[in-house]
């Protein structure tokens, strides 16, 4: 199941209303924070926030901060009304379906309400769906204007977010404008470098063998593509690895007579062990 650590700044707009932006990491939030201190309209402890959520294979949930459940007692609690006794259900155990990631790109909703401490403090929450985030905002005894909110968020393989607010040379270039500085143009450079993907298998052939469990074998062809790589499709003299699933064949054999690097789909993913990175590479 896919997870991943979001990271986002609590944004005041000025007029009673707040949302949040999501940034690819911790540094952008870090510098995204300290441009809306520097704006004059950020929040006591403005953040940078993070947290890790995870979704299970339809894109839900499984962590939120609170079940509808439990929304719902909270509510009848609140306007002083009896609780159902087919609401006074016990909360699911959350990530207990929740796995590593998946090793594959993937697209989830996050459905969000931002709480209004009402000292100038603010927090975030986030639920499995809009019917539980509006629920939450009813609760809420100082809401915001234009609430709860929604934003689908893309991640990659490695589980980066590819569609952040903005980027850190943005962001960058945007407090430079506020301080009435020169926007540092090395800065667009490695901002576009940092979001390519790692060209750590730049000039290898790489060949795919067996069923793997965690990726079909186009999605690890194609991380593999992004990451610099040729793919072949017989092991030969010229194969550099052999990344090898479930019930592999010949190829297997052919491999190791030839001295080609072998290593199991745990080991290619990073989940035992470290990624092929280079001729150094053994598994």
């Amino acid at each position: 199941m896919p997870k991943a650590t979001v990271h986002y700044v609590i944004i005041n707009g000025g007029d009673g209303s707040a949302h949040a932006n999501f940034y690819a990491d911790a540094k952008t939030a870090a510098l995204a924070a300290e441009l809306e201190e520097e704006k004059g309209e950020a929040f006591d402890g403005v953040g940078p926030h993070s947290e890790e959520l995870h979704w299970d294979k339809a894109g839900n949930l499984l962590n939120p901060s609170s079940t509808l459940a439990e929304l719902k007692r909270e509510k009848a609690e609140q306007d002083g009304e009896e609780v159902e006794e087919d609401e006074d259900e016990p909360a699911p155990a959350f990530n207990k379906a929740a796995s590593a990631d998946t090793g594959r790109a993937f697209t989830a909703d996050v459905n969000y309400v931002v709480n209004n401490g009402g000292d100038g403090s603010v927090s975030m929450s986030f639920y499995a769906d809009e019917e539980c985030a509006e629920l939450a905002n009813e609760i809420s005894s100082e809401p915001f204007n234009e609430q709860p909110k929604s934003q689908t968020l893309e991640f990659n393989a490695r589980g980066i977010l590819t569609n952040p607010d903005a980027t850190y040379a943005e962001v960058k270039a945007e407090l430079a404008e506020q301080r009435g500085e020169e926007p540092d143009e090395e800065d667009a450079d490695a901002d576009t470098e940092a979001d390519a993907p790692e060209q750590d298998l730049a000039g290898k052939t790489v060949v795919f063998t067996g069923k793997l469990s965690s990726m079909t074998r186009a999605e690890a062809e194609e991380d593999a593509v992004a990451r610099g790589a040729t793919i072949g499709s017989g092991v030969s003299k010229n194969t550099d690895i052999l990344v090898v699933g479930e019930d592999a064949g010949s190829k297997l054999a052919k491999a190791k007579s030839l001295g080609v690097t072998v290593v199991t789909e745990a080991e290619w993913t990073g989940k035992g062990g470290a990624k092929p990175s280079g001729p150094s590479f053994r598994p």
